[in-house]
């Protein structure tokens, strides 16, 4: 589901963006700045940064 919610909100508006492109505590921030630009849910917003966030440049453990 996050993918789908990358493919729908975020790489519509611009080149899709890996998530290690930013750090753990930087994809928030992010996030709610470019979900402010769409009609994205808050509940979707949040799956969406958790995604992001479990996959950014700083997490190893995966």
């Amino acid at each position: 589901m996050p993918k789908n919610l990358d493919n729908v909100y975020c790489a519509g508006c611009h080149a899709k963006i890996s998530a290690k492109h930013y750090t753990v505590n930087a994809w928030p921030a992010v996030a709610k700045g470019m979900g402010a630009r769409t009609d994205i849910s808050p509940e979707d917003l949040e799956i969406l940064t958790k995604y992001f966030q479990y996959n950014a440049k700083d997490i190893n453990s995966h």
